[in-house]
């Protein structure tokens, strides 16, 4: 699903069925069904807007808006491309990102951009300062160091990096969800979770619901997804994380929506974050 990739820069200035019809003639792998999941289309490029919103009871809400562009270009080495302007707060406004997300990641990693309007410059951002940056911990006075809603949940997460198992499936308010359980191989900093429990459920198959667990093995997040269709593209309509048993949550909604507007590469340009989004 692009908008995982497209949506990590939210963290940076600051990751189904219901008689899903293949279930009837075969019973496909946990690996078959995270994929097919994350595969629905999405579109070839879109426009949208995406507002962030941070919910704490020891603080006052804090509110994040976005206009984003995004494409697959249709050859290459780069799976696809991502420009993001900020609206909100107006201190922020004119503030810019793009990164270029490579179909090689293990041998590319991301290439990001940022503009910022009062030094009148683009500067790279180098992977180690990017992964700083997605990680809320280690940067307390980030603006969005109480997000709950994290860059790992906003990326899509390879089945390869994880062992797979398929749990008893459930049925919730008349929906039937097949669970994945999802347990990583190796232990990366971006992921600080053992495991995680996938729902999925519609069809064309969804991921609706993700549940992770601490090497206590104790559920810590909770993330909710509801998807809205644009002719015959699925994406997010909102994205929401909360920590069970606290007051606190992140919530990532996604309106005004553009699918396959024949946005070209050259609109992802130094130039462009420069010249800001009209």
């Amino acid at each position: 699903m692009p908008l995982k990739n497209a949506l990590s820069f939210g963290l940076v200035s600051i990751g189904l069925v219901l008689a899903h019809p293949i279930l009837a003639a075969e019973d496909p792998s946990p690996k078959a069904l995270i994929e097919e999941a994350q595969e629905i289309y999405a579109g070839h490029d879109s426009i949208s807007k995406l507002s962030f919103t941070i919910h704490n009871p020891d603080k006052r809400d804090r509110h994040e808006d976005y206009t984003m562009l995004w494409m697959e270009p249709e050859s290459g080495s780069i799976e696809d491309k991502t420009l993001l302007f900020q609206t909100f707060p107006p201190d922020k406004l004119g503030v810019a990102f793009m990164n270029w997300t490579y179909r090689e990641a293990a041998d590319h990693e991301d290439d990001s951009w940022l503009y910022l309007p009062e030094l009148r410059t683009v500067r790279k951002i180098s992977h180690g300062a990017h992964q700083r940056r997605h990680d809320h911990r280690q940067d307390p006075d980030d603006e969005f160091s109480l997000s709950v809603l994290q860059r790992a949940q906003l990326l899509e997460r390879n089945p390869e990096m994880d062992h797979l198992f398929r749990l008893p499936a459930r049925t919730v308010d008349n929906k039937t969800y097949i669970r994945i359980e999802r347990t990583p191989k190796t232990a990366m900093p971006d992921f600080p979770f053992s495991r995680s429990v996938v729902w999925i459920t519609g069809t064309p198959a969804r991921i609706e619901h993700i549940d992770y667990y601490d090497a206590n093995d104790k559920l810590v997040l909770r993330q909710d997804i509801t998807w809205q269709q644009i002719g015959k593209a699925w994406v997010w309509k909102e994205v929401r994380a909360d920590a069970p048993g606290k007051d606190t949550w992140t919530r990532l909604e996604v309106s005004d929506v553009r699918v396959d507007t024949g946005l070209k590469e050259r609109e992802f340009s130094k130039r462009r974050m420069r010249q800001g989004y009209r």
